[in-house]
């Protein structure tokens, strides 16, 4: 059921996909403002790129975020160890 329900929802997924390329296929001018000169190329493409963009941004972002809580985890267990053989030794 569960497999179904995911291909289904795949298939929807690229339905909708299909729709925003054909929707989207007008060229558009890029440019970047201390260059001269654009690129030219469909809309999609540039609002894809733009979007896997965002997503590799979001993922660097959190793997640095996640990287920074595993390491005060570690600190925070090593001085919760210190401690407790501290406290056992009394």
């Amino acid at each position: 059921m569960f497999k179904l329900l995911t291909l289904l929802a795949y298939g929807v997924l690229g339905f909708v996909l299909v729709l925003f390329v054909l929707s989207n296929r007008e060229p558009i001018a890029l440019g970047l403002y201390p260059f001269s000169g654009s690129i030219e190329l469909p809309a999609y493409a540039a609002l894809s790129a733009l979007f896997a963009l965002g997503l590799f941004i979001g993922l660097f972002y959190s793997v640095a975020v996640s990287l920074h809580h595993r390491g005060e985890k570690r600190r925070l267990k090593k001085q919760l160890s210190s401690y407790q053989k501290a406290h056992d030794h009394h």
